[in-house]
């Protein structure tokens, strides 16, 4: 393990979520077979700091809907849209990979953190 130096350069492991070659941003053992997600930000309303979080649901519901699938292998495949993919492909590059953790679940998906 490397203490005393920074590593500019991190491998980016597929066991955790990534963006692949093509650009879909990927989460391995999702657990969930979702179909739908929305790209959301929740702002602090005290620092005014911006969150990523990810909108996901086996079911249409909301307008603002877009397809995702989830792979034979259990793994979330998203199309994302620009700002949130020059963040994934930025935190991807500085520390290899980016972490998604559940939140909470509303009546109709669950709330994903994106950090």
């Amino acid at each position: 393990m490397i203490y005393k130096y920074e590593v500019t350069n991190p491998v980016v492991s597929s066991k955790k979520p990534h963006v692949d070659v093509h650009g879909v941003f990927i989460i391995p053992n999702i657990k969930r077979m979702y179909k739908y997600f929305v790209e959301a930000v929740s702002k602090d309303p005290d620092t005014y700091v911006e969150t990523n979080v990810l909108l996901l649901s086996e079911t249409k519901f909301d307008e603002n809907c877009r397809r995702c699938r989830v792979d034979d292998y259990g793994r979330l495949k998203i199309n994302i849209g620009n700002k949130l993919r020059e963040y994934i492909t930025r935190e991807c590059k500085s520390r290899g990979n980016v972490n998604v953790e559940y939140l909470e679940s509303e009546d109709n998906y669950d709330v994903y953190l994106v950090e």
